[in-house]
């Protein structure tokens, strides 16, 4: 179900990052109840580690 969100282009239109959108989705998904300030925290996991790039900049469903 998550999976199938993602690949659709969640997160797309609310200019949500790669981590954003896997949380933001998953909080949709699965009922987590999660509050925006917790959601908010993962804005800055987006940048990827060691500089890679997120792996839905690479994806055909990118923007």
């Amino acid at each position: 179900m998550l999976k199938e969100l993602i690949q659709d282009g969640y997160g797309i239109k609310e200019d949500l990052n790669c981590t954003e959108a896997i949380l933001y989705g998953a909080n949709q998904v699965y009922h987590l109840v999660l509050n925006p300030d917790s959601l908010k925290l993962v804005a800055a996991f987006g940048g990827g580690m060691c500089n890679t790039r997120c792996y839905f900049e690479r994806s055909k469903n990118f923007r």
